[in-house]
């Protein structure tokens, strides 16, 4: 799949703590701990501890540690790095509630 995401990507290491880290439900209730790769204002890529073949369901909801907000959208990319990890990217659709996310990514792309 070629690249659609539009707008650079900002690495984890630039990005404020709150989006650096989520818990996400694959749509089967469990909650995984991720770890995001990186992200911009159209997408996030995430590394999540499950096999590739076990993500049966594209739709994602990602829910931000401190509890402020969630995302609700659907993996666009799928990638397995090992047996028990993914990388997953998400494509924002305009109706994700990216409120508080844009607001925390502005935060520090003033200072990039």
């Amino acid at each position: 799949m070629g690249e659609r995401r539009k707008g650079s990507r900002i690495p984890v290491k630039d990005l404020p703590e709150l989006l650096k880290k989520f818990e996400v439900d694959l749509g089967t209730g469990e909650l995984l701990m991720s770890s995001t790769v990186d992200a911009n204002r159209s997408g996030i890529s995430l590394s999540v501890p499950i096999h590739i073949y076990k993500v049966k369901n594209y739709d994602i909801t990602l829910y931000s540690l401190d509890g402020s907000f969630s995302i609700k959208d659907e993996i666009v990319y799928i990638k397995g790095i090992t047996p028990e990890e993914s990388r997953i990217s998400i494509m924002f659709s305009s109706s994700s509630g990216l409120d508080k996310y844009n607001e925390l990514l502005d935060s520090v792309s003033h200072h990039l």
